[in-house]
């Protein structure tokens, strides 16, 4: 059960970072310049990527002052 819930999902999870372009902005001036963008697959193998995410940090920042403003 181990392997079912905890291995295979890891292994698939390092297999689809292989196969996705991902681009990491950091900067220790600006907290709005960092964050991350992922796109899989490749923009060289598909044209529209199946899954694509992106985290920024200024607009977490933002979402986290309006909780605390509550």
């Amino acid at each position: 059960m181990f392997k079912l819930f905890v291995v295979y999902p890891f292994v698939a999870f390092v297999f689809m970072l292989i196969l996705s372009d991902m681009e990491v902005s950091a900067s220790l001036y600006k907290f709005s310049d960092n964050s991350v963008h992922v796109r899989f697959p490749r923009a060289d193998w598909a044209e529209e990527p199946i899954l694509e995410f992106t985290w920024n940090a200024e607009t977490i920042h933002q979402d986290v002052r309006a909780i605390n403003d509550e």
